[in-house]
């Protein structure tokens, strides 16, 4: 309910902003206008957002294909997945030492995390599965 209301008197404050300083349709459109081009304009609308709508979906299946074709060739040579992995595990622990001074949140992150040995928690290690 509180939500609702709020919305309701950002669009009032809105339409009255635009109407009062008289502001161009292209800076900041009043609500008002906004309704109106949807109503008027519904067809080119629709149509824009089906063609918005298989771009999307084209983008997707293509990633998710090359996201396919990248892991079952990781999986399939074990040296390229090794080395791939490795090198990201390096650049991950060289991005934290270069950062460490610059940000002191990071003394408490534990890059063995990403080699999977050990977790560090409020100071204390654990082994994994405790």
């Amino acid at each position: 309910y509180p939500a609702i209301v709020l919305a309701i008197v950002l669009l009032v404050i809105w339409e009255l902003v635009s109407r009062i300083f008289k502001l161009p349709q292209f800076v900041l459109p009043s609500p008002s206008a906004i309704g109106h081009m949807l109503f008027t304009r519904q067809a080119a609308l629709s149509q824009a957002a089906w063609v918005t709508a298989e771009e999307i979906l084209y983008g997707f299946l293509l990633s998710t294909l090359v996201g396919m074709l990248i892991a079952v060739t990781i999986a399939r040579f074990d040296r390229l997945g090794r080395f791939l992995i490795g090198h990201r595990v390096a650049n991950l622990d060289r991005q934290v030492s270069e950062h460490r001074a610059s940000f002191g949140a990071l003394d408490s992150f534990d890059t063995n995390i990403a080699y999977g040995k050990r977790l560090k928690c409020a100071g204390r290690y654990s082994k994994q599965g405790d």
